[in-house]
């Protein structure tokens, strides 16, 4: 029997490479453990991107795209910086956009194909520009069968009335466009009648998703590994000056600052509902200890009643836990988060290796001297 996992796949435009290293090294984990893990991917702007080509099975043509991949590829323009002369002669544009999204699409196109994600789980976040709610685009079975689930419920009760399936080629691309259109850099992106923007608007760091969907399978008693999140940034991290900053660099610093501090509370809810549940549960087998005591024709009915009570004081309480593996930088990867350079690229990826490696060493999956092979065989 499979295991499964989710990976949630931050954005962060140029730091992209940095998540193709960290899945690199869970791809080299599974292999030499001989692992049989069926992972589902959450991602968000680039970490879609990340996700749709991880989830059709093609990290080497991820690795390729990111050798080659320049600014102009994704900006239409090797200059990624604002011009007064530009900005002037775009400023008619309703909603306001800088670059045209044609470079962009045509990307996205040569490397996404809806046929190869028919036995695969992608969960894409988008941003509706008008109603403002973070929504979610997928291709997987899992997430069919958790919304049929779902539909059971009484409607007040539904949590998943924004998930969409992807049903095409052309609306593939369309997601994928929609959850990298930072607003002001890109146009807002219409999927069936509606305008979406960049899904880090709304959450850079898909982890509900992820834990929706976890929940869902433990439920059905099928194993499920701990959640890895990637962060494509330190968890704090400051700049020297404010003063080379141009309308471009204040809009990015603005959204790096607004990602950390969004995804650092997502980050602690997640643990927070894990050290509840273990409370509970420890809360749980005292009271059963407490109860064994009791004659043995009394205990099984009292302890039924009496835990069957503690479970409805508890209500809606998340009933079990769920372990979370998130991997960050120690440092900023990038300034410019539109500034794609082969280069670049290559340090970051080996970065995303490097960083994956050591948390499993940390989390003795691993060993230092394998640490130490892989980093090197990993190219």
């Amino acid at each position: 029997m499979s295991t499964f996992q989710a990976v949630v796949l931050s954005g962060g435009g140029a730091k992209g490479p940095f998540g193709l290293g960290v899945l690199l090294a869970l791809a080299k984990f599974r292999k030499e453990r001989k692992k049989d893990i069926t992972p589902i991917y959450c991602g968000t702007s680039v970490g879609a991107l990340n996700a749709a080509m991880a989830a059709q099975g093609n990290l080497h043509e991820l690795d390729k795209l990111y050798a080659r991949l320049n600014t102009d590829d994704v900006l239409g323009t090797s200059n990624s910086s604002v011009s007064s002369v530009t900005l002037g002669f775009t400023s008619f544009r309703k909603p306001y956009y800088y670059f045209r999204n044609d470079a962009l699409r045509a990307t996205i196109a040569a490397n996404v194909k809806f046929e190869a994600l028919a036995n695969s789980h992608l969960l894409v976040c988008v941003t509706n520009l008008i109603t403002g709610r973070l929504e979610t685009f997928y291709k997987s079975t899992i997430v069919d069968e958790l919304i049929a689930k779902e539909g059971e419920l009484e409607t007040t009760e539904r949590r998943l009335n924004h998930y969409h399936p992807i049903q095409s080629q052309e609306e593939l691309i369309d997601v994928l466009l929609a959850s990298a259109a930072i607003p002001f850099y890109f146009p807002p992106v219409e999927v069936r009648g509606r305008k979406y923007v960049d899904g880090g608007v709304g959450n850079n760091t898909p982890l509900r998703q992820a834990a929706y969907v976890s929940r869902y399978l433990h439920s059905c008693n099928l194993p499920v590994l701990p959640t890895v999140c990637v962060i494509n940034d330190p968890q704090r991290f400051s700049i020297e000056s404010d003063t080379g900053l141009d309308v471009f660099g204040v809009i990015r610093r603005s959204l790096d600052i607004y990602h950390n501090e969004l995804v650092q509370d997502s980050l602690n809810t997640w643990h927070r509902i894990n050290a509840s549940v273990r409370a509970l549960q420890d809360q749980e087998g005292r009271i059963s200890s407490i109860l064994n005591t009791l004659p043995v024709e009394l205990r099984e009915p009292i302890t039924t009643q009496v835990l069957g009570v503690v479970r409805d004081v508890r209500g809606f309480a998340a009933k079990m836990e769920l372990p979370l593996y998130d991997i960050r930088p120690s440092s900023p990867l990038l300034d410019d988060v539109l500034e794609f350079d082969p280069k670049n690229a290559k340090r970051l990826k080996h970065q995303g290796v490097e960083d994956c490696l050591k948390m499993l060493v940390q989390r003795s999956d691993i060993t230092p001297g394998d640490y130490q092979r892989w980093v090197e065989e990993i190219d």
